[in-house]
This record gives structure tokens, sequence and C-alpha cells, in this order.
């Protein structure tokens, strides 16, 4: 009697041991093998962000050597506009002028400053539209001390230097512009590259 006790709680005991082994692979598999498919595909996302990242950083770190780039383009630009605006040479001249009569003649007294940054080189003087060679009732011309009978001339003005004049004019003479008491005129100072200086005297 004992022996078949033992042998049915055997039974028993193997029966309940299948029973649960068979309950746990139907009932938690399913769980198991979901769990395993969210962890997968969890695995798949996580994979997939890595890769955005590393494309996203990527990209970033190009945007950046880029503005680096532009920058140091910029900086270049802007030092070389400086040195182009250091080198920049400008001509410019002063000039003034006062006549004074003795009677038979007017002179006009002149003076040039070259207050520009470039060298200049005086090379004729108009009076109105005409070279003062072609007024015959100017009769003569001095510069810095040196006279010039043909009136023609080419006189260097370095920056910063200065030259006084003197011209010597008949009154009223019958050819040329026949200069009387009164008149104004106009005279025009030009350089080798071709800038006009005007400048009126009004004669005594």
């Amino acid at each position: 009697m004992d022996k078949d006790i033992i042998v049915l709680l055997v039974g028993v005991l193997i029966i309940g041991l299948a029973g649960g082994f068979l309950l746990n692979f139907f009932v938690y598999q399913p769980q198991i093998q979901s769990l395993r498919n969210d962890l997968a595909s969890l695995e798949n996302e996580i994979t997939s962000s890595l890769a955005e990242n590393e494309k996203s950083l990527s990209d970033m770190n190009k945007t950046i050597s880029d503005l680096r780039s532009t920058i140091d383009n910029l900086n270049s630009t802007s030092e070389t506009g400086s040195e182009s605006e250091t080198i920049t040479t400008v001509e410019q001249l002063e000039v003034q002028a006062l006549a004074a009569s003795n009677g038979t003649h007017f002179e006009v007294n002149f003076g040039i400053v070259n207050s520009g940054t470039a060298n200049a080189t005086l090379t004729s003087i108009y009076l109105y539209q005409y070279p003062i060679q072609d007024v015959p009732d100017i009769v003569s011309l001095v510069l810095n001390g040196t006279t010039y009978p043909s009136k023609s001339f080419t006189l260097p003005l370095p920056v910063g230097s200065s030259v006084g004049g003197v011209m010597t004019l008949v009154v009223g003479s019958e050819e040329g512009v026949n200069f009387q008491s009164g008149n104004v005129l106009q005279f025009l100072f030009i350089t080798a590259l071709g800038y006009n200086y005007p400048v009126l005297v009004d004669l005594p």
C-alpha cells in the first residue's frame, strides 16, 4: 500500500512538473519572444540614432570648417583693403594768386603747394581756354626764380613742396586779351596727369 502511494505521489509530481513546464512554455514563451523582439527593435533604433548623430556631427563639423574659412577670407580681404587704403595716393594742389599794378603792367604773383599724397608735375598754365604761350600780352613768366622766355615748362612738385611764380602782363595791349583794371581772369594750372586747378585773379 505504501509503495502504491509513493508511486502515485511520484506520478502526480511528474505530471505536475510536466504540466508546469508546458504551462510556462505556452504562457511565458510568447512574452519572452515579444521582449526579444522589442530588444532587437530597440537595438536597431539605437544603431540608427547613432548613425544619424554621426552624420549630424559630421555636418556640424563641415559647417564649422566652412565658417572658419569664410572668416579667414573676410579677414584677409579686410587686411588687403587696409593695405590698399594705405598705399592709395591722391594728387592735390593748392593754388593762390594775387595781382598788382605798376601802371604799364600787371604782375600776377602766385603760389602752388602740393598738399596731396602723390608727386605731381606742373606742365602748363592756361588763361581761359588759351595756353599762356599763345597770349602775347603775357610777356614773361618766372617760376622759383627761373625765367621761362617761351612760357613753356615742366616743373616737378614732390609731395609737400611749393613753388612761387610771377607773370607779367602788359596793360591795354591791342594784341591778345587787352588787359584792363577790373578784369577777372581765370587761370588753369594743369599737371601731367591732366588735373586742372583753377584760380580767379582780379586785376586792380
